[in-house]
């Protein structure tokens, strides 16, 4: 689930861009509304094709939402991380940006699953 499409992020993803490059994109679509459309669905895409491996993975005969939300679950903390790393100036490392996102992410599931709402 999870931790695959993490290591997946962080080996096959993280190596094969340039960190820079990515962050001189993501200023560009950030000042575009028809950028911000076509990276939309460019990720919509992605979320597709990872959903699909993700069922393979799982022995699923098809996507499920299960399938989905755990590639939503993944792309966020991947975005998040890129996001965080951006505003600091793109100091540091890209992929440790992004795993200490996913733990970031990882410890607000578990509050927000031990954390009861009262009536």
């Amino acid at each position: 689930g999870q931790a695959a499409l993490r290591q997946a992020i962080l080996q096959e993803w993280v190596p094969a861009v340039d960190p820079l490059t990515t962050a001189r994109r993501a200023r560009i679509v950030a000042t575009s509304d028809l950028l911000i459309g076509m990276s939309y669905h460019r990720g919509q895409g992605w979320l597709t094709e990872l959903a699909d491996a993700l069922a393979v993975r799982r022995d699923v005969d098809s996507i499920d939402e299960r399938c989905v939300l755990i590639v939503r679950f993944a792309m966020a903390a991947m975005a998040s991380g890129v996001e965080g790393w951006i505003s600091r100036g793109c100091e540091g490392d890209l992929a440790e940006a992004i795993d200490a996102s996913f733990d970031l992410t990882l410890q607000v599931f578990d509050e927000l699953a031990t954390t009861s709402v009262a009536p």
